[in-house]
Formats: C-alpha cells, sequence, structure tokens
C-alpha cells in the first residue's frame, strides 16, 4: 500500500520540528560533513528565479524556503547514516533487523513523524562491511503520518505490523534517486552491490548530470589541470559533452601559479578575476582568480554561488605526500577549502623526477579511477574527508605498482621526497611516503583541517 500525502505539519509539531532543525543545521556548522543545505543555498542564490535542486524538485517543486529546511533534515538524515555506514557499524549501534528485510536495520520506535530523528537504515547486504544505500523513518500509527510538506512524500505500510508506516529517502552517494528522492523503492535494489556508473540502475537513478568543479594551485594555464578536463571533456565548446557519462566540468583557478601556498588566502578575500581565458586545450575558464588556491575555491563557492557536487584540486606537477603535502601544498589548500565549506574535494598530484616529464595521463587514469569509486559511494566521506592521491612518474621501463589506501607521513625520517622507484620490489610500507617513494599510487586521508592520524 502506497500513500502519497499533501498535509503540512500542525503549528505545535512545526515549533518543534523548527527547534530540531535549528539543532540540524548546528551539528552540520560544526562536522561539515552536510551538503545539501550549502549546496541548495548557493543553487538558489545563483538561479535567483525561484527553482531548487533536484532533491526539491516534485509535484509540485518545494518552494525556495521549504527547500533549505528539507536540505537540512536531508543532511541531518546522512549523518545518521554515516554515523552508521556498514551493517557491522549498524548492528553495533543497537540497529534491529526489520522482519520485512534482514538488510534493514531498526533503531527505536517513534508514535510520530520527527523529520530530524530518522530510525532506520538500509544496507547493500547482511555483510558486515556492506555500506549504507538509504535512510528513513518507521513510524507506529493508525494512519500514515504527516510528513514532509508537499505532496512528495511515499509512505508504505510496513507489512509486518499493523498501523506501521516507512517513509525511505534515497540521499547517500551512490544510492541518490534524482527522479524521487521518496520512493519506496530504488532502482538498484534488485541488484546489489552497485559496482559501476555503466549499471542500468544507476543510470535509471541518476538523471541529473554530475557538477565537477576543477580547481589547482599551479594556474588556469597548467598542464595538469588541462590534463584532467581533456580527460573528461570531449568537446572543450561543451562542458557537458564529457568522455565521462552524466558529468558536466566547471573550472575555476588562480590565474598565476600559487604552488606552495598551503592554507594562506589574501588578507580580506580575493577581489577581481579575470574571465575569458581557456585551458592549454581550449576549454572555457569560468574565472581566473587574483589570489591564492584558497581564494579560489572561496571566490567559486562564494562569489559565483557554484553548486558542484564534487570539487577536484589538481592535476598537481609534483607530489603531495607526509607534513609537505599536509602544510605547504596549494591543492590541497584549495581542497580543504572547498571541504570546510561542506562540499566533498579530492586533492590530485603527478609525481616528477626520473628525468622524463610528469606522466599527467596516468595521473587523469588514476584520479577518474577516484572519481568512479567517489561516484558510487566507494570512496570520500564518511571514510575519508579528502581523499589525496599521488600518481608516480615511473623511470622508463617500470610502471606503476598498484594502488593502495594509507595514512599520511608525519615526518620523512630521513627519506627522500622523491622521485618514485617503480623498480621496488618492496611492500606498500606505513605510509604515503614508503607506498609512493615504492612505485605505488597512493590515496590518504588529508583531511578538512590535518590528517586524521595526526596527533
Amino acid at each position: 500500500m502506497k500513500m502519497l500525502l499533501d498535509r503540512q505539519i500542525t503549528p505545535a509539531a512545526a515549533l518543534g520540528a523548527r527547534m530540531r532543525l535549528l539543532a540540524v543545521l548546528a551539528a552540520s556548522l560544526l562536522f561539515l560533513s552536510a551538503c545539501y543545505t550549502p549546496a541548495a543555498s548557493r543553487f538558489i542564490t545563483r538561479t535567483a528565479d525561484g527553482s531548487v535542486p533536484w532533491w526539491c524538485q516534485g509535484s509540485p517543486d518545494l518552494s525556495t524556503s521549504e527547500c533549505l529546511t528539507f536540505s537540512a533534515y536531508a543532511d541531518g538524515a546522512v549523518e545518521f547514516a554515516y554515523q552508521r555506514w556498514t551493517y557491522q557499524d549498524g548492528i553495533n549501534a543497537g540497529g534491529t533487523v526489520w522482519a520485512g528485510d534482514s538488510r534493514v536495520l531498526l533503531f527505536g520506535a517513534a508514535a510520530s513523524f520527527d523529520p530530524a530523528a530518522a530510525n532506520l537504515i538500509e544496507y547493500e547486504s547482511t555483510d558486515p562491511g556492506a555500506r549504507a544505500i538509504g535512510v528513513g523513518w518507521r513510524i507506529a500509527d493508525t494512519i500514515a503520518p504527516e510528513g514532509f510538506p508537499g505532496a512528495r512524500d511515499t509512505w508504505v505500510s510496513d507489512g509486518t505490523a499493523a498501523d506501521t508506516w516507512i517513509l525511505r529517502l534515497w540521499v547517500l552517494r551512490g544510492y541518490e534517486n534524482h527522479p524521487d528522492v521518496f520512493a519506496a523503492t530504488h532502482p538498484c535494489q534488485a541488484s546489489l552491490p552497485l559496482t559501476s556508473t555503466t549499471d542500468a540502475c544507476f543510470l535509471a537513478s541518476h538523471t541529473e548530470p554530475l557538477d565537477l568543479l576543477i580547481t589547482n594551485d599551479d594556474g588556469y594555464d597548467s598542464e595538469g589541470i588541462d590534463a584532467l578536463v581533456q580527460a573528461i571533456v570531449d568537446d572543450p565548446n561543451d562542458p557537458s559533452d564529457s568522455f565521462v557519462p552524466g558529468v558536466t566540468v566547471t573550472v575555476v583557478a588562480p590565474l598565476t601559479p600559487q604552488s606552495g601556498q598551503g592554507s594562506n588566502k589574501t588578507p580580506g578575500g580575493a577581489t577581481t578575476a579575470s574571465t575569458g581565458l581557456t585551458t592549454l586545450s581550449g576549454f572555457p575558464v569560468e574565472a581566473a582568480v587574483h589570489g591564492t588556491p584558497v581564494d579560489t575555491s572561496v571566490w567559486a563557492l562564494e562569489n559565483l554561488s557554484l553548486s558542484p557536487d564534487l570539487v577536484i584540486s589538481g592535476i598537481n606537477e609534483g607530489q603531495n605526500i607526509n607534513f609537505v603535502g599536509d602544510s605547504i601544498s596549494g591543492t590541497i589548500g584549495a581542497a580543504r577549502a572547498a571541504a570546510r565549506r561542506a562540499t566533498d574535494a579530492i586533492a590530485t598530484s603527478q609525481g616528477v623526477g626520473n628525468g622524463v616529464p610528469p606522466d599527467f595521463e596516468s595521473g587523469a587514469e588514476a584520479t577518474l579511477a577516484l572519481l568512479e569509486q567517489w561516484r558510487i559511494g566507494a570512496a570520500g566521506l564518511p571514510r575519508m574527508e579528502l581523499p589525496n592521491i599521488n600518481i608516480p612518474t615511473c623511470a622508463p621501463g617500470s610502471s606503476i605498482r598498484g594502488t593502495v589506501e594509507t595514512i599520511v607521513g608525519e615526518a620523512l625520517d630521513g627519506r627522500p621526497y622523491g622521485p618514485a622507484d617503480c623498480f621496488s620490489t618492496e611492500p606498500p610500507g606505513v605510509d604515503d611516503s614508503d607506498g609512493f617513494l615504492r612505485g605505488f599510487t597512493t590515496i590518504a586521508d588529508m583531511g578538512k583541517v590535518q590528517p586524521p592520524n595526526y596527533p
């Protein structure tokens, strides 16, 4: 049984909901793992015509104020799922198996609908490492509960207990459902786990393009950023015509090389940016900012009110590993500035040395492989706040030995900073320095402020 509701929350319930909404917003600002609220705000500001992003669209679309409210609740639901990301995490947190589907865990009972208190998570399977795919509410009431404003909620009878209702919300990365975030079922539920963005179910549930913002610290006209854009975009005159299906690209980068600026920013912020420029291969640059990499991210997100799904910073010329990457890299600085503004980010760098030019082709290939994993929810939050990928440039006659996830080294401890030795037969070692120096592509969490493994 399904019921489409068009109900408004009662005044008393609305007051309580508003108080809980404030708590959700406060948590979002504290943890900054949320993304829907700031993205909705920037989208509404940029479009300025009353339109709302896909998660607020329906029959009819939410108003802009309703969209901002719903986005905050969606962020709270995402945070709830992040804290119970794997099936084992859910069991450890006290989740109990729903009799209707053992992949669904329930967290407490509720007699009324509270938009700030999701209590249901659905997982890919019952394997301990299976990850969350959907979050929602299970409510005991004689009739379907009052839901969110508008007629978009699809409340489904529990089927295992009388007078009990379930509402699912498909907003977790990899399993977002653009056509209907409140659908009773997801296109991928019959073919779990999701393994590729080319799967039919992924295509059916991802009808909106992925918005990529590409930036760097080497400047808009550097080889690395151009190599990455060329690997994604087929037609430089059409940012949506891409080799990577379902992706659009916007480039905002520093006007001049800003390597080594780290987290530096211009006092008061950048005040100017140049337009009408292109990357080396002719892709339009939305803005070339007269400032540092941090200034550039801030300009894109705040001055231009862009609402990207993901920011990629790079490809930098030169590896960004160990404490050097943490404290000096402008590539990391730009990515962190985006992450601190609740926008997912990836930093990517190409190693140098071995007497050959940087192998940006291999760097682009590795970055796109990480992007693929991010899109299906297998990389990035909640496991890593800021994935930092470093790709070796190998000497002639050798090749990259593989890819390893590791931690960020705290000190060189007498080790060189490079180049990578792709002839090495040693194991990846204990951190990104070991792995990179021994010829592996390394992925490590640089964190929004510092690597999480740092003291």
